[in-house]
């Protein structure tokens, strides 16, 4: 039953994204056909940018956030004559930062 639900669920899905409409409008010449497509689940989704860490932008510009890392680790490696090398490693420092602006660019944020 559930393997004929998913089935289903997909069948359903790819039939939606099947179903766009394009609206077609005549112009004064009988000739030429303007045809305008409706908006898509494509201009909706956020913009992503990779400047100064991962920034994404509402379609409205009206919220951006941009996440940042920072990391800074220790690696040690020892090699003696006769004995295997040893490896240890650290983590010294982490640092995870948010900023961006919610409704206008005015009103910034940073955590």
């Amino acid at each position: 039953m559930k393997k004929i639900f998913n089935v289903f669920v997909l069948i359903l899905c790819f039939w939606g994204k099947a179903q766009e409409k394009l609206l077609v409008f005549p112009n004064r010449d009988s000739t030429k056909i303007r045809v305008i497509q409706q908006p898509s689940q494509l201009d909706v989704l956020p913009y992503y940018n990779f400047g100064k860490g991962v920034g994404i932008t509402s379609p409205d510009s009206l919220f951006q956030l941009n996440l940042r890392f920072r990391i800074q680790n220790r690696l040690e490696a020892r090699f003696q004559e006769h004995e295997p090398a040893k490896f240890q490693g650290a983590i010294r420092r982490l640092r995870l930062r948010f900023d961006g602006y919610v409704g206008n660019p005015k009103f910034l944020y940073s955590i």
